[in-house]
C-alpha cells in the first residue's frame, strides 16, 4: 500500500474514533481527563495526516512516449552525427540508426552518439524507472554480434557532474553486450558477451539517505553510495561505425518505453516523535480508566492486577453469577472442586 493511500485510511478511520469520542462520555473519569483524550485524538489525526501526505512520491519526469511526438521538453543533441531514424509509436521511443560523421578503422574512435536532455528541480530521495528493449538485428533483419550500439540513462548534478547512470551497452564487433549500474565510483556491470542480442530490460532505481539499490528485471543488481543531489538526466544513444578487414558494424533497434523519475520525500522524524508520545501519553493518561472498565466487564477474579483464569465447571459458574447480581456488589473469591460426579464449594 503506498503512503497516500495508507494516510486516507488512517486518517479516516482516526477522524471517525474521534467523532465518536466527541459525541459521548464516559462513564468514569474526570471531565479534564476526557478533554485530554478529544485533544490527543485529534493531535493523532493531524500528525498522521501530514507525515503521511509528506511521504507521497512526486514525478519530477515522467514520459512513457506515448503521444506519437517526441516531447520538446527533451533537448535534442548530435555528436559525431549528422542525423537520427526515431519515431514515437504506441508507448514506445523507437531508435532505429544513427548517421555517423567518422567510419572508423580501429578502437577508440569518435562515437556517433544522440542525447535527450531534460532538467528539473533538485531531488536527493528518489525512484527511477527505465524501461526498454533492444535487438540487433542487420538490415536483412537477423541479429548480429557486429551490432556495436548502447543506450545509457544518466543522471547529473547540478554542477554537470555524473551521480549515477545505467547502461545496456555493447561495444564489441565480436560479441554481445553487457549490463551496467553504477554511483558514487561503483558499479556492476556483467561484462563482455553476458547480455542476449535482443531482450528488454526494467531497471528500477531507488536512493534513499544517499543510499542507492537498483533491480534489473526485478532481480537486485547494484548497491552503493551517492549523496549529491541530481538535477537533470540524459537518454543517449550510441552507434560505433567501424568498417575494417571487411567486418563492418551496424546499429539495431532500441525501444524505450519510459523514463520515469520521483522525488521522495522522508517523513520528519520529528512528526513520527510526536505522534509516539502522543500515543504514550494517551494511554497512560487512561490506564487507571481502561483498567476499570476490563475489571468492570470481565468477571473473572483478579489476583495482583493480573486475570485468573477461571476454571470452574459451567454449572457452578452460572450459580455464582446468580449469587452475584442478587446479593453486594463485592466479588468474592470462591474455589470451586468436584466430588464425583457432583460440587463442593470450600
Amino acid at each position: 500500500m503506498n503512503a497516500v493511500c495508507w494516510s486516507q485510511r488512517a486518517f479516516a478511520s482516526l477522524a471517525s474514533v474521534y467523532s465518536r469520542m466527541s459525541s459521548s462520555r464516559p462513564s468514569h473519569g474526570s471531565d479534564s481527563a476526557w478533554r485530554f483524550v478529544r485533544c490527543a485524538g485529534c493531535g493523532i489525526v493531524v500528525v498522521m495526516f501530514f507525515s503521511g501526505t509528506v511521504s507521497a512520491a512526486t514525478p519530477v519526469l515522467e514520459d512513457h512516449f506515448d503521444d506519437g511526438v517526441l516531447d520538446p521538453a527533451w533537448t535534442v543533441t548530435l555528436t559525431n552525427a549528422t542525423a537520427w531514424s526515431y519515431f514515437e509509436s504506441g508507448t514506445y521511443l523507437t531508435a532505429t540508426d544513427i548517421e555517423p560523421t567518422v567510419i572508423n578503422s580501429g578502437n577508440g574512435g569518435p562515437i556517433a552518439t544522440v542525447t535527450l536532455r531534460r532538467e528539473f528541480a533538485p531531488v536527493s530521495d528518489f525512484h527511477i524507472d527505465f524501461d526498454f528493449s533492444w535487438d540487433s538485428k542487420t538490415s536483412g533483419g537477423t541479429d548480429s554480434v557486429r551490432a556495436m550500439q548502447s543506450v545509457e540513462l544518466r543522471l547529473f548534478d547540478e554542477t554537470g557532474g555524473t551521480v549515477g547512470r545505467a547502461i545496456m551497452s555493447d561495444g564489441w564487433v565480436c560479441c554481445s553486450g553487457s549490463q551496467y549500474v553504477g554511483f558514487g565510483g561503483t558499479a556492476t556491470d556483467t561484462g563482455i558477451g553476458s547480455a542476449p542480442l535482443a531482450g528488454t530490460a526494467a531497471i528500477d532505481i531507488d536512493r534513499t539517505g544517499g543510499l542507492v539499490s537498483a533491480e534489473w528485471d526485478g532481480v537486485p543488481f547494484y548497491s552503493g553510495v551517492a549523496a549529491s543531489a541530481v538535477h537533470s538526466v540524459e537518454l543517449s544513444f550510441r552507434y560505433y561505425a567501424y568498417d575494417s578487414g571487411g567486418v563492418r558494424s551496424h546499429m539495431g533497434t532500441f525501444n524505450v518505453d519510459q523514463v520515469r523519475i520521483e522525488h521522495r520525500v522522508v517523513p520528519e522524524p520529528s512528526a513520527a516523535a510526536l505522534l509516539i508520545f502522543v500515543a504514550t501519553c494517551l494511554v497512560w493518561r487512561l490506564r487507571p480508566f481502561l483498567l476499570s472498565e476490563i475489571s468492570q466487564s470481565d468477571p473473572r477474579p483478579r489476583h495482583g492486577g493480573l486475570v485468573v483464569p477461571n476454571r470452574r465447571k459451567p454449572e457452578a459458574a452460572r450459580i455464582e453469577r446468580g449469587a452475584r447480581i442478587g446479593g453486594s456488589d463485592e466479588w468474592h473469591l470462591k474455589r470451586v472442586s468436584s466430588v464425583g460426579s457432583g460440587s463442593k464449594q470450600r
